[in-house]
């Protein structure tokens, strides 16, 4: 099985390094045949506001967002029809038993749970059953798991795939993209997939950095699809247990880079801003920055608002299959869908007051 797989990667690689050497579109060239579609967002009232922007997702019929408030790190809203309603916040900012300092959070519709990841060297991960919704607010619901006694995890990125198994894009000097991590054992289980790339002569733990990037997961199966930070690079992969069984490339902007010191790299050429990737079960919409991190300032003069907003959006298929194009009125931040892909919500900032504010666009069917 092992074998297979890599033979798959490095077929998969083969068929298209010699079209990475020849454009500079990365895959986009695909949607060509698909006209744009144009999107007109309205704003979205609520009777709270928040005063900065952060991650945001959906839990049944829940919106919970990163808090700007100095104590709890998230507040909920319940939507109505195109109006958000404050229903409080949560998670206290500490070290007591049922706080973290910071935290992601992710939400698995399968299991109805809510988990709120503290990676750190102090890690902690709490998971909140939201049977009902309701459990957000009760602590004595909650689910701990305190793995700071564990040996540190070399990693940048943490993603549940369970109650108990993250996967990790390490950087502890192995040819593996990703990894499995066992937050109770600590148990750390490298995936059969190397970094895409022949860069050699740049360390493994080095070469780590250049493909910091995401995950998102499919809602209701094991299938993932990562977006790199730091090139227009997206692949879609199974696991089938701790195996990688399947992977394609949409997006293939492989980063070229050098060593620089003793654990960074220096980026060469194709050093876009990857894309912001986001999820629903039929779905995975890449929202593109549009930014060359080489000439930034000129990127941001020719788009017309700041580094980390998006007009254009790409939308394809679990299979990779491009579905829609879509280009937005206005910039915006923080792009989600709605889980029956009839909106896409967003961060955007008030020309006049600069407050952020959310925004929808409806989808056509």
């Amino acid at each position: 099985m092992k074998n297979r797989i890599l033979l798959l990667w490095a077929g998969v690689w083969a068929m298209f390094s010699c079209t990475v050497e020849r454009t500079d579109r990365w895959g986009e060239e695909r949607w060509d045949g698909i006209p744009a579609t144009e999107l007109t967002g309205e704003r979205v009232g609520w009777d709270k506001p928040v005063f900065q922007e952060g991650e945001f997702l959906f839990a049944e019929d829940r919106m919970i967002l990163e808090n700007d408030d100095a104590e709890q790190l998230f507040r909920v809203y319940r939507i109505s029809r195109d109006s958000l309603l404050y229903a409080g916040s949560f998670l206290y900012q500490g070290r007591g038993p049922f706080e973290l300092n910071t935290a992601e959070h992710f939400y698995d519709p399968l299991s109805r749970t809510l988990t709120l990841v503290g990676y750190n060297f102090m890690g902690k991960s709490i998971g909140i059953p939201l049977r009902p919704i309701e459990n957000v607010f009760d602590y004595t619901t909650w689910n701990v798991c305190d793995y700071s006694e564990l040996p540190p995890l070399m990693a940048y990125r943490i993603f549940p795939v369970s109650d108990s198994i993250y996967i990790t894009q390490p950087f502890d000097g192995r040819n593996s993209l990703f990894a499995l991590y066992n937050i109770r054992t600590g148990n750390l289980k490298h995936l059969d997939m190397p970094y895409p790339d022949n860069n050699e002569s740049v360390p493994l733990s080095q070469r780590a950095e250049a493909y910091i990037g995401h995950i998102r997961k499919h809602p209701l199966e094991n299938r993932f699809v990562y977006s790199n930070s730091n090139s227009k690079l997206v692949i879609l992969f199974d696991l089938d247990d701790d195996t990688v069984s399947r992977i394609s490339m949409p997006f293939r902007q492989i980063p070229e880079y050098v060593a620089s010191g003793r654990d960074k790299v220096r980026f060469t050429a194709n050093h876009d801003n990857g894309y912001q990737v986001v999820v629903t079960g039929s779905r995975i919409y890449c929202a593109d920055p549009r930014i060359d991190r080489m000439k930034r300032e000129e990127s941001i003069e020719r788009n017309g608002f700041d580094a980390g907003y998006v007009r254009e959006i790409y939308a394809m298929d679990w299979e990779g299959n491009p579905v829609a194009r879509y280009r937005l009125d206005r910039p915006v931040c923080y792009v989600q869908p709605s889980p029956d892909d009839r909106y896409l919500y967003a961060f955007c900032t008030d020309k006049e007051s600069l407050d952020p504010h959310i925004v929808r666009f409806s989808l056509p069917e």
